[in-house]
């Protein structure tokens, strides 16, 4: 303005918000700092923004972090399925399938609560049955296994059992072949206990026939079996 200092001579913009990944492929933690906008005025000091319009930018930064936290908890490209007890993250191209009710197996005295990758190997199961009082998981799973070998006498073949961790979770590891038509599979079967129940999850591949054969767990069952988590 002529013949007085200008109303307003600059505006000086400092960085709204600021987002810092601590790991991109799961964070352990996020941090962010919001700054401020402010418009110098020059002998009358400094005035904060319009507040409407800081509300704005303060809404798109916690939008922004919400979005993010998502999509770090599940993968781009990645289902987040969810039952009474646990997540379970699998690739979206899986076509799988959720049992509500549960399917109830009364051959194996168990519940069937999810099937991913129908139709197609790898498959992968979550099954569960109850505890009975006075039981354990060692007890439930023996049971089990000596019923499941019992119906597959011909065709079963135990390849190893290990007590392993998963998800910081001690699991009891069971790897078997068995021929049930075509092709010959490799099975690994991970068994938890949690809120009363003995959980199974049960990765199903193709395998090798022949009688001796190393088969490495496939990298896909690995994957799968960590896309599962308790609540």
């Amino acid at each position: 303005m002529p013949g007085g200092s200008p109303l307003v001579s600059q505006a000086v913009w400092q960085p709204f918000i600021k987002l810092e990944f601590s790991n991109q492929v799961g964070v352990s933690s996020i941090s962010f700092a919001v700054g401020s906008v402010f418009i110098s005025a020059g002998a009358e000091g400094e005035v904060m923004a319009n507040p409407r319009f800081m509300n704005f930018r303060l809404l798109c930064a916690v939008l922004t972090l919400f979005v993010s936290i998502l999509a770090c908890s599940n993968p781009i490209g990645y289902t987040l399925y969810e039952g009474e007890d646990f997540t379970f993250s699998v690739p979206a191209s899986y076509k799988t399938k959720m049992y509500d009710p549960p399917y109830f197996d009364s051959v194996t005295n168990s519940e069937h609560l999810l099937f991913s990758n129908v139709g197609h190997y790898p498959y992968f199961l979550i099954n569960r049955q109850t505890i009975p009082s006075g039981s354990d998981l060692d007890t439930v799973f023996t049971d089990h296994m000596r019923l499941i070998s019992e119906l597959y006498s011909n065709d079963f073949q135990l390849i190893s059992q290990n007590q392993i961790t998963i998800n910081a979770r001690t699991a009891i590891e069971y790897i078997h072949r068995e021929f049930s038509g075509e092709p010959y599979v490799q099975t690994r079967e991970i068994w938890m206990e949690y809120n009363g129940w003995a959980y199974a999850l049960i990765c199903v591949s193709p395998a090798d026939a022949t009688p001796g054969a190393i088969i490495p767990v496939s990298e896909r069952c690995i994957q799968l079996a960590e896309g599962f988590k308790f609540k």
